[in-house]
């Protein structure tokens, strides 16, 4: 169901409740107004009815309603806290669909394929102050013109929301899971997200598809000393391995470090066809090799865990492996 719908099917259920309420209150000899009202409530009931079924939207829709000090009611919104919030939200979104369309993320820089993820403001929605972001026609994928009802891009919307919901109502190890699984970009985003909304004392709430999700300070606070509690670290070096072998199809690589027995499953760089993969399983399988390496460190309540990305060979000096 699109945002919009969702909140106007919202708004139609809470009137024909408040007049519903009005009328079991009604004193018994109070006939005038139990016909008026009851006029009142057929109309509702009957505009509530007549409201598409929009369950499986072909295009994505977001709406981000923002409340607190940066906002003067349903009047107005402080422009510079609007234009961030939407910046570093649309930023999330785009480093998680990233990720999940199997790119290697770097914390800088162009993404691939970023405008697959943009998200357009196509206006304003009253209570407290909203935007409503869609997905524009000319994004939408092949795929849904054959058969298809439901964008891509909604699975990433629900994977943003899902994330800061539980960064901010989840328990610890829920929400160490979500730190250590997504990307750093995505993570630096969330975290200045949250960090402008506790800043600027903001409540925000997200509506898109069937989810919807408010965050009240508390909440706020809660993501934000998590998010604070966590510490990423990203580093690139040449170092000693040995190749257990590649899967191409899945852009994966085993190795060991150089004296380690522990094996190690890491993500390819995109930039490596299979072509090379392949290439690299027949003339490096169970050989020592220089492998160039990112390795992401996630600190999260004393707790570390580590990412690894193949970049490449390297005939460079190599330095030894960071320790947790």
């Amino acid at each position: 169901m699109k945002p919009i719908a969702k909140i106007e099917r919202d708004y139609l259920q809470s009137r024909i409740g408040a007049v519903q309420a009005m009328l079991n209150n009604l004193d018994a000899n109070d006939r005038i107004s139990r016909i008026g009202l009851t006029e009142h409530l057929e109309e509702l009931k009957a505009e509530l009815a007549a409201m598409p079924d929009l369950r499986f939207p072909e295009s994505v829709s977001v709406a981000l309603f923002f409340s607190g000090k940066p906002v003067i009611g349903h009047q107005g919104i402080e422009s510079d806290f609007a234009s961030k919030s939407l910046s570093f939200f649309q930023g999330i979104v785009t480093a998680i669909k990233a990720d999940l369309s199997g790119e290697i993320v770097h914390e800088r820089g162009k993404m691939r394929n970023s405008q697959e993820s943009a998200l357009h403001i196509t206006g304003t929605i009253p209570g407290s102050f909203g935007f409503l972001l869609e997905e524009m026609p000319e994004q939408l994928p092949l795929s849904l013109l054959k058969g298809e009802t439901v964008s891509p891009l909604q699975s990433t919307v629900d994977k943003t929301i899902n994330a800061l919901s539980v960064l901010a109502k989840g328990k610890d190890e829920e929400a160490e899971s979500i730190i250590h699984d997504v990307n750093q970009r995505a993570f630096n985003h969330v975290k200045d997200f949250i960090e402008l909304m506790h800043s600027k004392e903001a409540n925000f709430r997200l509506v898109s598809g069937e989810k919807d999700q408010s965050f009240l300070k508390s909440e706020i606070e809660r993501a934000y000393l998590r998010l604070n509690q966590s510490q990423v670290d990203e580093n690139e070096g040449v170092f000693t391995v040995t190749l257990d072998g590649f899967l191409p199809n899945f852009h994966e690589v085993d190795f060991k470090f150089d004296g380690e027995n522990n094996p190690i499953r890491g993500k390819v760089s995109s930039e490596l066809d299979q072509d090379m993969l392949v290439q690299y399983n027949i003339s490096y399988l169970r050989k020592p090799l220089r492998a160039k390496l990112r390795i992401e460190t996630k600190s999260f309540n004393e707790n570390k865990k580590q990412k690894f990305v193949f970049l490449g060979i390297d005939e460079s000096d190599f330095p030894r492996l960071p320790t947790l």
